[in-house]
């Protein structure tokens, strides 16, 4: 990282230590903080790292701004959403919610080896639940030519099974509308299960 610490000692062997940052928990607090700027931003540590470098500024490694970002700022950012996530719930209890979920995984230029999926409740416009997820399974997309037949083995039975994984068990889902644009979304919605 780019702590400075200077140790003085003078003619009364008194010794003092100056830092150039402070910790907390034993780690440097601005070695933290550039971190935090990085994930927070959407910036490139490798980008500014490499200015830095350029500029002969000293600066924290691309190393330790990872652990420092798998260790404590993206299990931060989960504690956080988790509270915020059970508030909302807590508020939402008890009465019918109107749910509209998602999945980005077959859009047009998207790898669709990780997909994200959202539950939105709409009457507050908040998200419930967001997970990014490796996607296993074949996207079915309503421009792919798919239809009913192809969600189906010869003998009727179900191919695919959309999951909504980590999903909470107390959620109950029912229709807000019958018959949707896309038939086929609408014949595969009875597939959609919870793990």
């Amino acid at each position: 990282g780019f702590v400075v610490q200077a140790t003085i000692t003078c003619y009364a062997d008194d010794i003092s230590t100056w830092k150039s940052q402070l910790r907390c928990h034993g780690k440097p607090v601005g070695n933290i903080v550039t971190c935090s700027a990085f994930v927070f931003s959407g910036g490139s540590p490798a980008k500014l790292l490499c200015f830095f470098d350029i500029m002969g500024v000293a600066s924290i490694q691309f190393s330790q701004c990872n652990e420092y970002r798998r260790c404590y700022l993206l299990p931060a950012v989960t504690n956080v959403w988790r509270a915020e996530q059970q508030v909302l719930i807590d508020n939402l209890g008890g009465r019918p919610l109107r749910l509209a979920g998602d999945s980005r995984s077959d859009s047009p230029g998207y790898f669709d080896l990780y997909g994200t999926y959202s539950l939105l409740e709409t009457g507050v416009n908040r998200f419930i639940y967001l997970e990014l997820v490796k996607d296993v399974h074949a996207a079915l997309h309503y421009n792919s030519g798919a239809d009913w037949k192809i969600c189906r083995t010869s003998g009727g039975d179900g191919k695919y099974a959309l999951k909504f994984s980590r999903g909470w068990k107390q959620w109950t889902i029912v229709p807000v509308k019958e018959g949707t644009k896309f038939g086929m979304l609408h014949q595969q919605a009875p597939c959609v299960q919870e793990l």
